[in-house]
């Protein structure tokens, strides 16, 4: 931006150069105001989604809504139950749940 603007002060005020100069300057203004109104691609995406990096975002959160759906694998479910049964006994006597014990 800086650059740009050097180039716009330098050249001749009026001439062809210049004025091509300051478009220069006011695209690169443009652009970095944009880009800064948007915290993340979510918000930049809710305005404008024909972009390629919107489009592929809508496409991963699409296949992560999905994801969610299936819920937990049989695996995951019995690996948080064994993590539950570990935290009773911790706050537990742990005879209570020893099988070989009764």
């Amino acid at each position: 931006l800086d650059v740009a603007r050097a180039a716009a002060v330098a050249a001749v005020p009026g001439s062809a150069e210049a004025a091509q100069a300051w478009e220069v300057v006011e695209e690169i203004e443009r652009a970095s105001s944009k880009s800064s109104a948007f915290s993340t691609l979510e918000d930049e995406c809710s305005v404008d989604d024909a972009d390629d990096k919107c489009k592929k975002l809508a496409q991963d959160l699409a296949e992560l809504d999905a994801l969610m759906a299936q819920g937990p694998g049989e695996s995951r479910i019995r690996e948080a139950s064994r993590r539950l049964v570990r935290e009773l006994e911790k706050g537990y006597d742990e005879k209570m749940f020893r099988k070989d014990e009764e």
